[in-house]
């Protein structure tokens, strides 16, 4: 993976990715506006809940790329939060998403897992000072992780042990409705 490592004011979020082979290249973005991502062949895959009435969202995209050094840029439409990650998915075929929920309480309770590797992306409206604002918990899987104050993911690569994680805020007085989770299963080859 490759990501920002800030989330904060701006129009313009950019990623260099530099994959190793053939892949499904994932570019997702928690903004605060309208967005659109530069170049040819991305597809939308999802745009999630809307969280408080800020308008925070994580948007979706993925394309089909070799092993080519590729740059990634999103716009945004005004000056708002806003955040950039790219992953490599290698040996992908197809993506569909299994959750898109906002949560009430500050907890995340994915849909139990399918046996397929799975992308989770949790975003906050608050963090408490420079600590993350999401946090996960898990037992006998190896998470990846790519994590930064309001915007973390977590990659499930080993379907095979039937684990599924839960990831809570760790927000102080957390505010319902201001935390969002996307869950991506992974179809490989």
């Amino acid at each position: 993976y490759w990501q920002e490592t800030n989330d904060d004011v701006k129009t313009k979020a950019t990623v260099t990715a530099t994959p190793t082979a053939a892949c499904i290249l994932v570019a997702a973005c928690m903004h605060r506006d309208t967005v659109n991502i530069e170049g040819d062949g991305w597809t939308k895959l999802i745009e999630s809940e809307i969280k408080d009435d800020v308008q925070q969202r994580m948007t979706v995209w993925y394309k089909a790329i070799e092993a080519v050094q590729t740059t990634v840029t999103v716009n945004q439409a005004s000056n708002a939060r806003m955040s950039l990650k790219c992953f490599a998915l290698y040996n992908a075929a197809v993506l569909s998403v299994v959750d898109n929920a906002v949560s009430t309480d500050g907890n995340f309770l994915p849909t139990q897992t399918t046996g397929k590797c799975r992308l989770y992306l949790l975003d906050s409206v608050y963090a408490t000072g420079s600590n993350n604002a999401i946090s996960a918990s898990y037992q006998n899987i190896d998470l990846r992780s790519a994590e930064e104050t309001s915007f973390s993911a977590w990659y499930d690569y080993q379907p095979e042990q039937h684990a599924t994680p839960t990831f809570s805020t760790t927000v102080t007085d957390y505010t319902a409705n201001t935390a969002g989770m996307l869950t991506i299963d992974i179809e490989e080859e």
